[in-house]
């Protein structure tokens, strides 16, 4: 049965001062309670047709004495008939839903209704509406009919298919929605209320309306060869209003392919065909992902990018089941590598050292390994930071053009990047190896960080080179 848009073929109906028109079809022993209007003995039906040929209608008419408005105060049967208009419904699923109009147990339009939804369980801290279909009557300030949701606002007129996201209440387990609808007028609505899970803390406890959000943060950092990308909260619904910076850093110069494996990607259906809008998976690239994904995707990066990021982001109307990806890190996969793995040893060396706070290392020409050693500068420096740094772009390979640090990390010779390494308590010195088959010319700045150490020495010390002792005290 459809109240609007009958053009063709309907059934106009007169309700008090207001008429609609029905049309389509209605199942056997439906009920509708009308009345006439005020001051007046009559109510007019009409019926119109095309050249449409049906089987037609069946309608028994009934007049209900003691049913008028003037005749309800102290009559039991009218107020009773009253009184069983007003209704109360409860939804406690994860998915629910709500339909009106809507019928007491007597076939009695409900023109009054409280819908309570109750927690899913404890997780549950957010509610999605989903209105499918809504159209209710238009009045000033939704005065009259209106759907009342627990942040105070009214919905009135045509709304279908937007979407709506409210907080439970911060300590409650419930929350309602009030239904104010008069006999007399066609309002109609279908909603799909999802209940969506964690994390419940700030910002959904302090705000009422989830679209004036600010962007909800979850970074996250990546120094694995293997590792999992997951959506916020999953398994669990991601909800609106995200975006996440997941940041990737290679551990070894040869890694220029990233392996994904998509063991779950579902963004929600809400998603333009350009992932324009709604939620995506920015890859470094800019490309975006938004619509369901399975199996395996190669991801090429530049080998003087690093850290690679991916960024997720979902805006105030969307929500989704989320992601669960395996990223791989692939080794000998940038260009060169695989055909000068090896540094040969033959090649011209060379050996500097450095003691200063402030030092610098530049290999001679035509020398392709070289070992850098740095000396403490005084008892307080326990973290040196090294960065590259070169007048023009060096457009060589990482592969093998790079600084091997004492933890086996390598820095690339074509990256201009700021590294910090540990000078730990027990040595005196560490030492850098340089690998460079293609003779790039650059300068290597060394910054000893003074007080830098965690912990204090706690037993006397001296150095050969710088001629100092000391003794430390545990902090």
């Amino acid at each position: 049965m459809t109240f609007t848009n009958c053009s063709q073929d309907y059934f106009e109906i007169q309700d008090g001062n207001k008429k609609y028109k029905l049309c389509g079809e209605l199942p056997s022993g439906s009920k509708k309670f009308i009345f006439f209007p005020p001051g007046s003995n009559k109510l007019v039906f009409k019926f119109r047709s095309t050249f449409h040929q049906k089987k037609g209608f069946l309608i028994e008419v009934k007049q209900l004495p003691f049913s008028c408005a003037e005749n309800m105060i102290g009559n039991n049967n009218v107020g009773a008939m009253r009184s069983r208009q007003a209704c109360s419904r409860n939804f406690s699923g994860r998915i629910s839903r709500i339909t009106y109009p809507d019928y007491t147990e007597d076939n009695v339009p409900v023109e009054k209704c409280t819908y309570t939804i109750r927690k899913s369980g404890a997780g549950a801290c957010l509610v999605q509406l989903d209105l499918s279909s809504f159209d209710f009557v238009q009045t000033p300030g939704c005065s009259t009919n209106y759907l009342l949701l627990p942040n105070g606002q009214k919905l009135c007129g045509v709304l279908g298919g937007s979407r709506k996201f409210i907080p439970f209440p911060p300590g409650k387990d419930s929350m309602a929605l009030e239904l104010s609808s008069t006999s007399s007028t066609s309002n109609s609505f279908d909603i799909q209320v999802t209940q969506l899970p964690g994390p419940c803390e700030e910002p959904f406890g302090s705000l009422t309306v989830v679209s004036e959000m600010n962007p909800r943060q979850c970074d996250q950092t990546i120094r694995k060869v293997t590792e999992i990308l997951k959506s916020p909260g999953y398994p669990g619904f991601f909800g609106p209003n995200y975006e996440c910076v997941y940041e990737i850093y290679r551990p070894d110069v040869s890694v220029c392919q990233l392996e994904l494996e998509f063991v779950e990607f579902s963004l929600g259906k809400h998603t333009p065909p350009g992932c324009s809008s709604g939620a995506y998976l920015e890859l470094p690239g800019k490309n975006r992902l938004c619509h369901d994904l399975t199996g395996k995707m190669i991801i090429k990066v530049s080998e003087f990018q690093d850290p690679v990021n991916f960024i997720f982001r979902s805006d105030s109307q969307t929500s989704g089941r989320g992601f669960y990806i395996i990223m791989r890190q692939v080794p000998n996969t940038c260009p060169g590598f695989t055909a000068h793995s090896v540094i040969p040893k033959a090649m011209k060396r060379c050996y500097q050292e450095s003691s200063t706070y402030l030092g610098y290392f530049v290999p001679p020409q035509e020398t392709n390994w070289c070992e850098f050693v740095i000396h403490r500068a005084d008892p307080t420096v326990c973290a040196i930071r090294l960065q590259i740094s070169s007048k023009t772009f060096l457009a060589v390979p990482c592969a093998t053009n790079y600084i091997q640090l004492p933890d086996g990390n390598k820095m690339c010779i074509s990256v201009t990047e700021l590294r910090e390494i540990e000078l730990p308590m027990q040595k005196e010195y560490i030492t850098l190896i340089y690998y460079g088959l293609h003779n790039p010319k650059f300068t290597l700045l060394v910054d000893q960080v003074r007080n830098s150490c965690k912990v204090q020495r706690s037993q006397q010390y001296s150095s050969k080179h710088r001629r100092w002792t000391w003794k430390v005290i545990p902090r």
